[in-house]
């Protein structure tokens, strides 16, 4: 019984989360909110939601000990990606990926949404700890995306203005929470409620994450044609990759790993995302074929109604 009410309640929270993007759809499709709006929102929540949220909960839930048992978690990140280069040049080949549309192909393959759409997910199982554990999974993965990812997308070019983007203010709200997180010095009791201020500040602004990641994948995904996106035989190669494939060779994999069992289920909860939907921007950045990665965003997203219930059940039971 408890297992059947914990799953109503994950089914629920990505009811939460899929409407939040419908919304965004709709908004962007009446015209309530502009192209400009939309960036305004996405730099509001990379350089202030994301970073608030990241850094709030590795101050509260975070230690030095819990980071060391669960470095792995860095590697894992990055073997996510990494197997699915693999599984994607083995499809390119099998379902011989025209030479124009690789690179989006297997960058698809490689970047799944890491961040936003599992985050909810692991909040719901795992409280703020399984955020701190979520993050450092996708420092491996950030690592991985702006440089091998990059290489693939760019026709084997790597330039220090990709390496750059390595360094963003989520990043450096994870690191600065690392280090901060092992220290706890006694302060005087005005400096100390000045701390909880600042502690419910973030807290306040790190709430916000969800609702704006979601509604900035709606206005991504309203500027996609759906009636054509199935009809191509590889975008339906894509979904089978990315949704089952790689999922299921992931969690195969990590099955087999001496870890500990709540970084195992963090890694498979991510494992189990639909394409990045930032896949489009830096496709659209570095060059390649864009209507095919946001026909691979739309149609993974929406299937992922399905495939990410589905696999939970594994994961958790």
């Amino acid at each position: 019984m408890q297992y059947l009410q914990t799953f109503w309640s994950i089914w629920i929270e990505i009811i939460y989360v899929f409407l939040l993007i419908f919304i965004g759809v709709f908004a962007k499709r009446l015209n309530i909110i502009s192209n400009e709006g939309s960036k305004s929102l996405s730099g509001i929540l990379m350089n202030i939601a994301w970073p608030a949220l990241l850094f709030s909960a590795m101050l509260k839930k975070c230690n030095w000990s819990l980071i060391r048992e669960n470095l792995v978690l860095i590697v894992i990140g990055a073997l996510i990606v990494v197997v699915g280069y693999i599984i994607g040049i083995i499809g390119a080949r099998i379902g011989k990926i025209p030479k124009p549309r690789k690179s989006a192909f297997l960058y698809a393959c490689m970047i799944n949404n890491y961040s936003f759409l599992p985050l909810p997910i692991v909040l719901v199982l795992f409280g703020e700890k399984g955020v701190v554990l979520l993050a450092l999974c996708n420092l491996g993965t950030i690592l991985v995306q702006w440089t091998l990812g990059i290489y693939i997308v760019t026709a084997h070019k790597l330039e220090i203005s990709s390496l750059k983007k390595i360094v963003n203010m989520p990043l450096i709200a994870i690191v600065l929470g690392m280090v901060l997180s092992g220290f706890h010095p006694q302060f005087p009791k005005p400096v100390a409620d000045l701390g909880l201020v600042f502690m419910r500040l973030l807290s306040a602004l790190g709430q916000t994450t969800i609702p704006i990641a979601m509604l900035i994948a709606g206005f991504v995904l309203a500027d996609i044609h759906y009636l054509n996106v199935f009809k191509d035989k590889n975008v339906i190669l894509i979904n089978v990759l990315r949704l089952v494939v790689i999922p299921a060779c992931i969690l195969a994999l990590i099955s087999f790993l001496n870890m500990p069992i709540i970084s195992k289920k963090i890694a498979s909860v991510i494992a189990i995302m639909p394409v990045a939907i930032a896949t489009s921007v830096v496709i659209k950045q570095y060059g390649g074929d864009e209507k095919f990665a946001a026909s691979a965003i739309y149609s993974t997203t929406l299937l992922s109604i399905i495939t990410i219930p589905a696999f939970l059940v594994i994961i958790i039971f």
